[in-house]
């Protein structure tokens, strides 16, 4: 059964492991505990209709992707033409969807950015305007 005013998030084990240490403890209630690399440790446990789920009781986690995590998706050269294009971006003004226009469109003379790192730089830092 699952509540009406409940509020969840689903996490991929695939993805999980690739950032956190991740240990699946089946001698101790078939649970999985994620470490950060700041030593906490979350405890997953299963339910009895066998979902994995974090109870966090009364207290508030906020679960934040920053700019550090996003960057972390693409490589060094991305990285750089996507700061690149947001300066650009930001120098005329302009939100992403008519910045992207205004490069399709080829309005800007010698224009070093394509959409491609302008959606890479959306993806990094969110949306401009």
């Amino acid at each position: 059964m699952v509540s009406q005013y409940g509020i969840a998030n689903m996490l991929s084990l695939a993805y999980v492991k690739n950032k956190h240490e991740v240990i699946y403890d089946i001698s101790n209630g078939n649970q999985f505990m994620v470490h950060e690399p700041d030593v906490s440790t979350y405890i997953l446990c299963q339910s009895r209709h066998g979902i994995y789920y974090l109870n966090i009781g009364k207290e508030s986690v906020a679960l934040v992707n920053t700019a550090e995590d996003k960057e972390s998706k693409y490589t060094v050269n991305d990285n750089k033409r996507a700061a690149l294009a947001r300066e650009m971006q930001e120098t005329i003004e302009s939100s992403t969807k008519d910045f992207i226009n205004i490069i399709e469109a080829n309005l800007l003379q010698n224009r070093t950015v394509t959409k491609q790192e302008i959606l890479i730089a959306a993806d990094i830092f969110g949306p401009q305007g």
